[in-house]
């Protein structure tokens, strides 16, 4: 179902201070766009995010605006690797960083965590290392700094993972062995949680005789 974006624009324009006409307008732009790609209109379908950008920065102190937008970034990643630039798709998780920095929204930072752990999987598949290692640090960072936030901690688990295999497969002992140390933090900081495949786990702990 396509939401009537036109009027909801204009519904904004009428009361640009209304929280509820904001977080309708970015709630339809989020939907429409979701829809659109789904159908193959990736071009359209873009326009909508792109606008959803905009509304964000413009009314980034409304905490809908934000989830609407960090949800969809975090879901057109899988649409944009492929169709666009590495530099494109980097300053997109640029922008959402500051945003997230910006507001302190706790929502943003679990979105942002997420959108990391994908772009890890997405560059290894185009071998692109110093992003996958610049991602990693910064999940690394994330997790860190968010001890008790659950999504956050699963999500430096799974990113940690997935860059410790890439550098074993690259024959880079010492990056994997680095990453797998950030790895370790995060588990044994959340010993009754099973993050990660736990067979993996017990073969990467005899590799480096941990």
């Amino acid at each position: 179902m396509q939401y009537d974006v036109e009027a909801l624009r204009n519904n904004v324009a009428e009361k640009p201070d209304d929280s509820d006409a904001q977080k309708e307008l970015a709630n339809a732009l989020f939907n429409n766009a979701m829809d659109l790609s789904e159908e193959g209109k990736y071009e359209e379908a873009d326009k909508l995010i792109l606008e959803l950008i905009d509304f964000a920065d413009k009314y980034y102190e409304n905490p809908d605006v934000l989830f609407n937008y960090g949800r969809a970034i975090l879901n057109s990643m899988p649409i944009y690797f492929g169709r666009s630039s590495q530099t494109d798709l980097k300053g997109k998780i640029n922008h959402l960083r500051e945003l997230s920095i910006k507001t302190q929204n706790k929502q943003l930072k679990e979105i942002i965590a997420m959108i990391l752990v994908n772009a890890i999987y997405d560059f290894s598949l185009s071998n692109q290392t110093p992003s996958i290692s610049e991602f990693s640090l910064e999940l690394s960072d994330l997790s860190r700094t968010n001890p008790k936030n659950h999504t956050i901690q699963n999500a430096g688990a799974k990113g940690m993972m997935n860059t410790v295999l890439y550098f074993l497969e690259k024959n880079d002992h010492v990056a994997a062995l680095k990453h797998f140390k950030n790895l370790m933090k995060i588990i044994e900081a959340n010993p009754r949680e099973e993050m990660v495949d736990s067979r993996k786990l017990i073969q990467l702990k005899e590799y480096f005789k941990y």
